[in-house]
């Protein structure tokens, strides 16, 4: 999780426009948008994390964290009859529209 997220409150001595909740989900869909194979989206969802997050570090390290879940879901969601890992796929990719 990053630094400051249980704060609950937007802003930090290193970056006041911080807002670490939405960075999070930023990095998220960064990892998503990777693992899919679209870099160019993927890159946008990573700046937009790193303006939000207190610092570039902690979105790496959350991006670190969910790329190998989110690089399964790919994987998963090209498997004939599983439906279930597409469902999940096209809500991520909904959630993640362009930023």
């Amino acid at each position: 999780m990053l630094a400051g997220a249980a704060q609950g409150a937007p802003g930090d001595a290193r970056n006041p426009l911080a807002d670490p909740a939405r960075a999070r989900v930023a990095a998220q869909c960064a990892a998503f948008w990777d693992a899919a194979g679209d870099r160019a989206l993927a890159a946008r969802f990573r700046a937009l994390a790193r303006r939000l997050a207190p610092s570039a570090g902690e979105v790496d390290r959350v991006e670190a964290r969910l790329r190998p879940a989110m690089a399964g879901l790919a994987a998963d969601a090209d498997k004939p009859g599983d439906a279930a890992a597409r469902a999940l796929f096209a809500r991520h990719a909904a959630l993640c529209g362009p930023p």
